[in-house]
Parts: structure tokens; C-alpha cells; sequence
């Protein structure tokens, strides 16, 4: 079992109805448009409301017998991090507006969101990727999604421009 199963069940409980609507972030977001390196999980950002909505979604995978390691839902052996649009609103948007990929039969985090969102964790990693990802962005799209969802520091302006040097 690896990805490719584990991509076909979230899609499985999506169409029935029995999980929210989702887009993949994350490194796998990141290797949908750049080449392949390794990654040890799948995050998900997932339409959610609130905490009770995660707790069921955590409830839901556990009743199915799915394993949960710490932060992680075990599906098809993968470790699926879900990550709730209630978090931020750029969660939600992102998955509002991701790419379908065809070969992965899913939604994709859009390159100028998944750089927003590199840019909110702000890693070495994340760096390195939003590097990658500039070179296939939109950048007027992509301004204007660093302008809606800087903070009052401006801190998202203030790291893209950082990485630009």
C-alpha cells in the first residue's frame, strides 16, 4: 500500500460523504509540480468547522480501524496529517482554489498557495521548496495572496522577500 491507495480512499469517503472536502499540501503538494524526493507523511488541509469536527474526523478513522500515531491517521500505510481550514482562512482557500491533478485523481494545493503556506511554517525545507515554486507561480496571484494574509507585521511579505534575496 503506499500513496496512490491512500489518495483513493480519502477520495472514496469524499464522494460518500463520509469526510469534507480536501487538497493535498505539504512536500506531496510540492513534488506534484516539482521532481519526486522523499517525504514521510501526507498532509491534508480539510474542510473542518472546529476541534469537535477534527475529534470526529480522528473518532471517524478509529472506528474504521485505521492506527493513529500521535498527530497522524495510518491510511493504506501512509501517515495522513489533516490539517483544519478553521485553522486559518488561507487553509481554507487553498483548498477552495487547488488544482485537480488527473494522476493523482485529487486536489492539489495551487503553486501560490503552497508558497503562502511554505512561507507561514517557514522551515529551511519550506525555503528551498517556495525557490522551486517560484519559478511556475503567478506572481501577481501570488501577491496578492501574501497581501490578503500578511499579518500587521507583514511577516508572509517580509519572508517571500527574504527568500527572494
Amino acid at each position: 500500500m503506499g500513496l496512490r491507495e491512500a489518495l483513493g480512499t480519502l477520495n472514496r469517503l469524499r464522494e460518500k460523504g463520509e469526510i469534507n472536502d480536501f487538497a493535498i499540501a505539504g512536500a506531496h503538494a510540492v513534488m506534484a509540480y516539482t521532481e519526486p524526493f522523499h517525504s514521510r507523511d501526507l498532509d491534508i488541509l480539510i474542510i473542518l468547522k472546529d476541534n469537535t469536527d477534527l475529534a470526529n474526523l480522528y473518532e471517524f478513522f478509529r472506528r474504521r480501524g485505521n492506527k493513529i500515531s500521535n498527530i497522524f491517521i495510518v491510511v493504506d500505510d501512509v501517515n495522513v496529517h489533516f490539517l483544519p481550514s478553521y485553522i486559518g482562512d488561507i487553509y481554507k482557500e487553498a483548498i477552495e482554489n487547488a488544482n485537480v491533478i488527473e494522476e493523482l485523481s485529487c486536489k492539489v494545493v495551487s503553486e501560490e498557495y503552497l508558497i503562502a503556506l511554505l512561507l507561514i511554517a517557514y522551515r529551511p525545507k519550506d525555503r528551498v521548496h517556495v525557490k522551486q515554486l517560484l519559478l511556475m507561480a503567478n506572481m501577481q496571484i501570488l501577491g496578492e495572496i501574501i497581501g490578503r494574509f500578511s499579518d500587521e507585521e507583514n511577516l508572509l511579505r517580509q519572508r517571500f522577500e527574504e527568500v527572494l534575496g
